[in-house]
């Protein structure tokens, strides 16, 4: 598909589910939030602090990922992906825009931004692993007090989906090469350049995986820091949830977090701007809360995941470039003096 008419596709998708989910849901929270008591707003505070902590964690992961050697402080780490996530939020398919602003911010030189390729790389099979065992956990846990037999198909297809994947990173590790040639058998049918770019970056993902399976540690603090960033932001919902008036249990908020988040996956909107609140609400009354109060947990979460990382997001950009020409000028200064 031309990249043009994917953009078109992208933005058409985008101003359906702002107009008929979003836009709705944010205009009823307004209304319903007027009515929620004293307390509601201590507990919607909690919720903001642990959604900007998971925020923080996601920072660590990459951190942890990068090469030691050219890798940044874990401060300036946190600030160049919240820079990043305000660039995939703030605009229709911004992912690949996330990805160059966070790489420009990384790749010093050349061995830098190599090492920056490389561990932006293993950051969603490692984090998208990591996501579907918690998601997996809370939907099994779930399973007897799920209503209707469709729950327990899609627990048992997210269940198996992990599974499969774990078996297929195994056989990858073990046999590169035959898993490129299988791969590129699959992909046969697309455009050249397409098919190429899509072998090519499998090829160095495996790469760098066979690299971090010679480093365990490396890799079991970078799934540490992804388990506390999925952990904190379905944390915050629950804070959320709670100002709403809606408690759930533990298990059913991994389920209905875990569903939400890997569909916030797809390609389609912005980290899933219109498919996590259409799906995550319906979820949330079928697992007890009334309408009201999932519109209102869920909206409040989406403000502090979704909404609230771009102006920072913004403003870490500023510093992290404004602050390079301070240096330079600073040293500039130092040197006429001398």
């Amino acid at each position: 598909m031309l990249p043009w008419v994917w953009r078109v596709l992208v933005a058409a998708i985008m101003a359906v589910l702002l107009w008929r989910i979003v836009l709705p849901q944010f205009h009823q929270a307004w209304l319903d939030a007027h009515r929620l008591p004293a307390h509601a707003y201590p507990l919607a505070a909690v919720g903001v602090l642990a959604e900007l902590t998971s925020i923080a964690a996601y920072g660590l992961l990459t951190h942890a990922l990068l090469p030691s050697a050219t890798r940044p402080g874990r401060w300036r780490a946190i600030r160049i992906n919240l820079a990043g996530i305000a660039a995939t939020h703030a605009v229709p398919s911004g992912g690949a825009l996330g990805t160059a602003v966070r790489l420009s911010l990384l790749g010093g030189d050349r061995a830098a931004y190599a090492g920056a390729v490389a561990g932006l790389a293993m950051e969603l099979p490692v984090s998208g692993l990591v996501l579907s065992a918690i998601f997996a956990a809370g939907a099994i846990g779930c399973l007897p007090a799920l209503p209707g037999r469709g729950w327990e198909g899609l627990a048992a297809t997210m269940v198996a989906g992990v599974l499969l994947l774990v078996v297929l990173l195994g056989l990858a590790l073990a046999s590169r090469r035959t898993v490129i040639r299988v791969l590129a058998a699959l992909v046969g049918w697309l455009p050249s350049a397409v098919r190429r770019r899509a072998i090519v970056f499998a090829d160095e993902t495996v790469r760098n995986m066979a690299s971090f399976a010679r480093a365990p540690r490396r890799l079991l603090l970078a799934a540490g820091w992804a388990a506390a960033n999925w952990l904190l932001d379905a944390t915050a919902l629950g804070f959320f949830l709670l100002a709403a008036g809606f408690q759930p249990g533990i298990l059913q908020l991994l389920l209905a977090h875990g569903l939400a988040c890997v569909l916030a996956l797809l390609p389609f909107t912005p980290a899933g701007l219109g498919i996590v609140e259409g799906v995550l609400v319906p979820t949330l009354v079928a697992l007890g809360a009334s309408p009201a109060q999932a519109v209102l947990g869920v909206t409040g979460w989406r403000l502090a995941q979704y909404w609230l990382p771009i102006p920072l997001g913004g403003l870490s950009l500023l510093t992290l470039r404004l602050r390079p020409r301070r240096s330079r000028r600073a040293g500039a200064s130092r040197t006429s003096v001398s």
